[in-house]
Protein backbone atom coordinates (compact mmCIF):
# COMPACT_ATOMS: atom_id res chain seq x y z
CA UNK A 1 0.00 0.00 0.00
CA UNK A 2 2.59 2.45 1.17
CA UNK A 3 4.37 1.59 -2.29
CA UNK A 4 1.30 2.59 -4.65
CA UNK A 5 1.13 5.85 -2.38
CA UNK A 6 4.34 6.81 -2.98
CA UNK A 7 3.84 5.94 -7.24
CA UNK A 8 1.18 7.72 -7.13
CA UNK A 9 3.14 10.77 -5.37
CA UNK A 10 6.45 10.65 -7.44
CA UNK A 11 3.88 10.51 -10.93
CA UNK A 12 1.74 13.48 -9.60
CA UNK A 13 5.32 15.44 -8.92
CA UNK A 14 7.03 14.52 -12.45
CA UNK A 15 2.90 15.99 -14.14
CA UNK A 16 3.54 19.63 -12.14
CA UNK A 17 7.15 19.51 -12.53
CA UNK A 18 6.38 19.01 -16.63
CA UNK A 19 3.44 21.72 -16.06
CA UNK A 20 6.16 24.54 -14.54
CA UNK A 21 8.74 23.89 -17.78
CA UNK A 22 6.29 24.22 -19.99
CA UNK A 23 4.86 27.12 -18.67
CA UNK A 24 8.62 28.70 -18.14
CA UNK A 25 9.34 27.48 -21.84
CA UNK A 26 6.11 29.00 -22.92
CA UNK A 27 6.95 32.25 -21.08
CA UNK A 28 10.62 32.55 -22.57
CA UNK A 29 9.10 32.24 -26.21
CA UNK A 30 6.61 35.12 -25.43
CA UNK A 31 9.32 37.40 -23.87
CA UNK A 32 11.75 36.57 -26.80
CA UNK A 33 9.06 36.75 -29.61
CA UNK A 34 8.04 40.28 -27.53
CA UNK A 35 12.35 41.54 -27.32
CA UNK A 36 12.99 40.66 -31.34
CA UNK A 37 9.42 42.37 -32.32
CA UNK A 38 8.22 38.54 -33.97
CA UNK A 39 4.35 38.86 -34.29
CA UNK A 40 3.01 35.73 -32.72
CA UNK A 41 0.05 35.47 -34.96
CA UNK A 42 2.63 34.79 -38.08
CA UNK A 43 0.38 36.71 -40.30
CA UNK A 44 1.45 36.13 -43.98
CA UNK A 45 0.30 38.18 -46.61
CA UNK A 46 -2.37 37.15 -49.24
CA UNK A 47 -2.43 37.88 -52.54
CA UNK A 48 -4.73 40.83 -51.97
CA UNK A 49 -2.67 42.81 -49.40
CA UNK A 50 0.44 42.29 -51.52
CA UNK A 51 0.95 45.85 -53.65
CA UNK A 52 1.24 45.97 -57.22
CA UNK A 53 5.11 46.48 -58.00
CA UNK A 54 5.15 49.88 -59.79
CA UNK A 55 8.54 49.14 -61.80
CA UNK A 56 8.79 48.02 -65.19
CA UNK A 57 10.34 45.36 -66.64
CA UNK A 58 13.15 46.70 -69.33
CA UNK A 59 11.83 44.92 -72.15
CA UNK A 60 8.89 47.04 -71.78
CA UNK A 61 10.96 50.10 -71.76
CA UNK A 62 11.12 52.09 -75.19
CA UNK A 63 14.68 53.24 -75.65
CA UNK A 64 13.23 56.55 -76.32
CA UNK A 65 12.24 56.70 -72.08
CA UNK A 66 15.62 54.94 -71.70
CA UNK A 67 17.31 58.05 -73.52
CA UNK A 68 15.66 60.70 -71.94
Amino acid sequence: MIEICLVAIIFFLLLHNFAIQRQYLSHLKELESKVLGIDLGGKVATPNEIAENPYRDISEVSPNEIIK
